[in-house]
């Protein structure tokens, strides 16, 4: 049963919370001061001692530190690809491949790019000394590379590849490549490097030294974890035409090995704004704040702003991450911390995120619409002027020779590193907000950038777009890129009427409308700036995006015990209904209402995307009230409803296992008619795997071992009956239990049945077994517990090859050889008999703490036995064990190496009857296990 609000019911809520301030005599905010239990309900008294707290220059002043997000797993594999046959023939290849589709693009008849250490004027001469018509050369916003234009078009790739190829022939250039017309931006252009960024699949994330090796070419790993983002690498190509290091490419990106690739590319950015140089008169230029109905406004059109900052004004603490052009850092009416500047290409960046050049106009006032400084006697005010704008610069503007800022590429431009390292760094700094104001092509390296900051934590708003024409043109029905990755928010554009202008564009996947004409913000100071006045009105969602900004930033404020899904929904249940009745592609779920969300009371974990999270195998918290629990919209609804007389006030809770097992949940001890289900997958779109009305004590509900998949997400929703229930005290009971472990001792090791595997297993239900032998590469003092056990016998000499990679805790990993260990008991106390013999063991890898061992020296028929357990006190969980053995019979000696010693061992051996010297096995020690030892030796080192 989908519910959704109508503008009524939500207005009576908002009156009714309003009137129970107004009664109690104080406002109304969010932070606990008298936690009953995690869960427990924000009360007017925790609400008054919170805001009493507080520090920030508001009514009543507070500076928590917010809450850090948890962070999930989101996957970065892509479906299965899509490109023509005719396509990937192609020797020079226009397309680049994004999200597991081709990118046409077509490639420009007179410009090509090339890397060269000399002048502009040393380029041109080069260039025209080989023949080619050069009308002249010029930077092209990229250290080292400049664009040379030729005074005449040249027919198709084939003519621009014959440019490259003859450029090629003078080694004072070092790389060539085309430009090639974007068909996102109009105007701009797209140019390749010869570095390929790439990233393997998640199957492969322990192989990608050999993956790189097999399919890449000779290229080289010079950059690993790259932006931060784990399994993607920078490979340099050692090519110098640009066609090529597509085409290699694209190659790489097909592979199924990979989850994407793609060059290192320069790609157009358009900024999502136009700024008129209009006076400001009254409110009507900050009409989003507060809106009086004047200059054609509609009355309370706005997000009450000056409302909510009777209760704070933000925190200094909660920060928020501006990619854009750089903001001005010495601006006397902006709140921020120094930013960085990225376009040197460098992880670490440079500068301090100033802008650099007279384009760079952009980001100053995208950061005063944020945080603009309040009670100053300067300008305005930012939605949330007591937070702090963090500058990320990851646009390089051109400046023409007349002085226009399109320069040579019709646009601004960046290049992927640029975006993904300003994400890694914003994340770095504790940003919990990211704000794009800016629109592109879609390119994996940044889709995978968004999606992991999401992951982390971070809520990324994105412009929606502006269609064509700037603020006087034509709306797409369709979100621009980054705005339509679903691990962005992305922001329409309303006028102070309430209605979408007509420039914004719009569609599937839209979360919210915020203002985006005549906003009032920061410029630029003196003569530099849209305008000379140190102020501008702003327009388009450029605007938009950071007011959405801006609201979750004083929400985050007021809340530092949400997470970032608590946040976005805070925002859309109180928001402004738009458009259609609820949900709609036109305005997303409305305007945001900052006061609204602030002054609200209710559970913590009154909607699945704020679900509390279950991290302990047995959960109890305290019983708690769920009576002023808020029925949410589209809401996941039970299978289990008595009559189908549909449920209310709910609260949620969220469980992922480390391992399969069952969990068993109950109700039993609430004083109201409860209704328990359990769901599989996510907030929108999960399966109902469990669900129960009355199966307990009376009218409580009860499930019981339901099984439960490993790294799955539970959601276990508990609802009072019957849609007039009020609810009461709940009394939430959860036990999970791990499925028995058969290897959890030595003498129950597996058996591995063949000479290389995967298993995947579980450690969490195993337990310490006396006697089973202690790894010496562990710390004095550390122990191990929670193992288990795989055993394999040898056909030959050879060696092994283990790892944990992939596992979800600190694993330690040791080879054993003899028998399991025996212990005996005497007066209470448990000894040792014997203890099998260590032979390898390894506690954390280079970059993990997973654990590897490489080349372990094995004896011919002999059983051995590998022990994975969990480092110290740690609870073990999910374990991926992998396995080979090589055979190397000819390395007698065992010393890695096989060389004319192994001759001289074995001899030694037979001579001396040692039982080693029966090479084949078969019939004891005989002549014959010499010849078949010789054969061995020269037939290869390890045959």
């Amino acid at each position: 049963m989908q519910r959704t609000m109508k503008m009524a019911t939500k207005t009576a809520k908002k009156l009714a919370a309003a009137v129970a301030v107004a009664l109690c005599g104080c406002a109304m905010g969010v932070e606990r001061a008298a936690q009953v239990a995690d869960d427990s309900l924000n009360t007017a008294e925790a609400v008054i001692a919170s805001f009493i707290a507080q520090d920030d220059g508001a009514i009543g002043k507070h500076d928590p530190a917010p809450r850090a997000s948890k962070k999930v797993h989101i996957s970065w594999d892509r479906p299965v690809r899509e490109v023509a046959a005719e396509l990937r023939a192609a020797e020079l290849p226009t397309y680049y491949i994004a999200d597991g589709r081709a990118v046409a693009m077509t490639v420009h008849d007179h410009r090509v790019v090339v890397r060269f250490a000399g002048s502009d004027a040393e380029a041109a001469a080069r260039s025209r000394a080989l023949g080619l018509p050069v009308l002249r050369v010029v930077p092209s916003g990229v250290d080292g590379y400049k664009v040379i234009e030729l005074a005449s078009a040249v027919v198709g790739g084939g003519g621009i590849n014959a440019v490259l190829e003859l450029l090629l022939t003078d080694g004072a250039f070092e790389f060539a490549t085309p430009v090639f017309n974007s068909t996102v931006i109009e105007g701009g252009a797209i140019v390749m490097f010869p570095e390929i960024n790439a990233r393997v699949s998640e199957a492969n994330i322990g192989r990608i030294d050999e993956v790189v090796g097999i399919h890449g070419k000779g290229t080289e790993i010079i950059s690993r974890q790259h932006a931060g983002l784990e399994g993607a690498v920078q490979l340099r190509s050692n090519e110098r035409n640009g066609f090529r290091v597509l085409k290699l490419a694209n190659e790489l990106a097909l592979n199924t090995e990979l989850a994407w690739a793609a060059p290192r590319m320069m790609t157009p950015i358009r900024w999502e704004a136009f700024t008129p140089n209009d006076p400001f008169f009254g409110t009507t230029s900050m009409w989003g704040w507060m809106n009086d109905g004047s200059g054609g406004g509609v009355a309370d059109m706005d997000t009450d702003a000056d409302l909510a900052w009777e209760l704070t004004r933000g925190n200094p603490s909660v920060k928020v991450l501006v990619l854009d052009q750089g903001s001005e850092q010495t601006h006397p009416d902006i709140n921020q911390n120094t930013g960085r500047n990225f376009t040197d290409g460098t992880a670490a960046g440079f500068g301090d995120g100033s802008p650099l050049n007279p384009c760079d106009n952009h980001g100053t006032a995208v950061a005063g619409v944020i945080s603009g400084r309040i009670n100053n006697a300067l300008g305005g005010a930012g939605v949330c002027p007591n937070s702090r704008v963090i500058s990320a610069k990851i646009g390089v503007d051109q400046v023409d020779a007349m002085g226009n800022c399109t320069g040579f590429w019709g646009a601004s431009a960046t290049i992927d590193d640029y975006v993904a390292n300003a994400l890694e760094w914003g994340e770095s700094q504790g940003a919990r907000i990211s704000n794009s104001s800016y629109s592109t092509g879609a390119i994996d390296l940044i889709t995978d950038s968004y999606d992991a900051k999401a992951a982390a934590g971070m809520i990324n708003f994105c412009s929606a777009g502006n269609g064509t024409g700037g603020c006087n043109g034509i709306a797409n029905n369709a979100l621009s890129y980054p705005s339509s990755l679903a691990s962005s928010q992305s922001v329409a554009a309303i006028g102070s009427n309430g209605v979408r202008t007509g420039f914004s564009n719009f569609g599937t996947g839209l979360d919210f409308s915020c203002p985006g004409t005549n906003v009032r913000t920061t410029d630029r100071t003196g003569a530099a700036g849209y305008g000379g006045t140190d102020y501008a009105a702003f327009c388009g969602t450029s605007a938009s995006a950071p007011f959405a900004s801006g609201i979750a930033a004083i929400l985050i404020s007021s809340f530092p015990d949400f997470d970032s899904s608590g946040i976005v929904n805070l925002m859309k249940f109180y928001a402004t209904d738009l458009g259609t009745a609820g949900y709609d592609t036109g305005y997303g779920w409305g305007f945001p209402n900052i006061n609204d969300a602030m002054r609200a009371v209710f559970p913590q974990n009154n909607w699945c995307q704020i679900a509390t999270d279950i991290e302990t195998s047995a959960y109890n918290p305290t019983p708690y009230s769920v009576g002023n629990a808020a029925e949410v919209p589209e809401e996941l609804d039970e299978g289990c409803e008595l009559n189908n007389a549909g449920v209310s006030h709910s609260v949620w809770y969220r469980f992922v296992p480390a391992c399969d097992g069952t969990v068993s949940i109950n109700t039993n001890g609430s004083d109201y008619d409860t209704v328990l289900s359990v769901w599989r997958g996510n907030c929108s779109n999960a399966a109902q795997v469990g669900c129960d009305d009355d199966g307990g004590a009376g009218t409580q509900s009860q499930i019981v071992g339901l099984s439960v998949a490993v790294g799955e997400t539970y959601y276990i929703k508990i609802a009072a009956y019957g849609v007039n229930n009020a609810g009461g005290s709940l009394d939430f009971n959860f036990l999970y239990t791990p499925t028995a472990l058969s290897n959890d001792q030595c003498s129950n090791a597996f058996d591995i049945p063949f000479n290389q595997l995967t298993l995947h297993t579980c450690t969490l239900g195993a337990t310490a077994v006396p006697c089973e032998g202690s790894e010496p590469c562990l710390p004095a003092g550390v122990g191990s517990g929670h193992s288990v056990w795989f055993e394999f016998t040898t056909p030959s000499i050879g060696r092994f090859y283990l790892d944990t990679f992939g596992s979800g805790y600190d694993t330690v990993l040791s080879v054993w050889r003899g028998n399991c260990g025996t212990s005996f008991s005497s007066n209470g106390q448990t000894f040792c008999g014997s203890v099998p013999t260590n032979v390898a063991c390894n506690d954390d890898s280079v970059s993990t703490r997973q654990s590897v061992l490489d080349s372990v020296p094995a004896q011919a028929f002999t059983t051995y036995r590998f022990k994975v357990a969990a480092y110290g006190n740690n609870d073990g969980g999910d374990t991926t064990f992998y396995f080979q053995f090589i055979p190397c019979p000819a390395d007698f000696n065992l010393s890695g190496s096989v060389t004319v010693q192994d001759i001289f061992d074995f001899l030694a051996a037979y001579f001396a009857g040692d039982a080693r010297a029966d090479f084949n096995n078969w019939a004891g020690i005989t002549v014959q296990d010499i010849f078949d030892f010789l054969a061995t030796y020269f037939g290869g080192p390890c045959n």
